[in-house]
């Protein structure tokens, strides 16, 4: 393989001090890539801030319940009410990553890093707005920065609970307004720019 596109995780927490573990690992696995053993390989980092699809998810949960007994109950999203955020759809990345495959050159791209984000900006109550609009009413209860799903994953998990409770702290550079869709590296926005809003992301996840 002379090659390689690799997915990364959040910019911001890619650091050896995340109090997350998994962007460690991910800092970890580029710093190798980095050294010398590696010079024969070439390789490009995606950072996707987050994707859509994982956020939006429970909002689609939120709307298909309600349609099947017309009763709300309470809407948690991880997504912070007020923060723009940058999030992007799955498809788009993969979309990103067959481009850079395709090229005939690579090497404008080798050890490089790039962050991805969807074309625009995303807040929590921009998602409560769309999802009255799906059902015809106000939401009632919302829960934001929650984080319910990773106590859930913790007490599923064979794997040490006390490492997976870490992700908690992934969100964190998302609500401290880090994660905007300016921060889009440029590069990527000549090769392809991300298309998938969250309006299109939570439609087809309805569908």
């Amino acid at each position: 393989m002379k090659y390689a596109v690799r997915i990364s995780a959040t910019a911001a927490n890619v650091r050896p001090d995340c109090p997350a573990f998994y962007p460690r690992t991910h800092w970890a696995i580029e710093t190798m890539l980095s050294q010398p053993e590696f010079k024969d390989l070439q390789w490009t980092s995606l950072q996707p801030n987050g994707f859509l699809p994982m956020f939006l998810w429970p909002a689609a949960e939120f709307v298909r319940q309600y349609r099947e007994t017309k009763k709300q109950g309470t809407l948690s999203m991880m997504i912070d009410a007020g923060t723009p955020t940058g999030l992007i759809d799955s498809s788009d990345v993969g979309i990103i990553a067959a481009h850079l495959v395709s090229q005939d050159d690579t090497t404008p791209h080798n050890h490089a890093k790039y962050v991805l984000n969807g074309p625009e900006d995303v807040t929590g109550n921009q998602v409560v707005e769309l999802i009255e609009q799906y059902i015809g009413e106000k939401v009632g209860k919302v829960s934001f920065q929650d984080l319910s799903m990773i106590d859930h994953m913790a007490e599923q998990s064979s794997e040490s609970k006390n490492l997976i409770l870490t992700i908690k702290q992934a969100p964190v550079t998302m609500w401290q307004g880090r994660c905007k869709a300016s921060t889009t590296s440029k590069e990527i926005l000549e090769l392809y720019a991300p298309k998938r809003t969250y309006v299109d992301v939570l439609k087809a996840l309805l569908n």
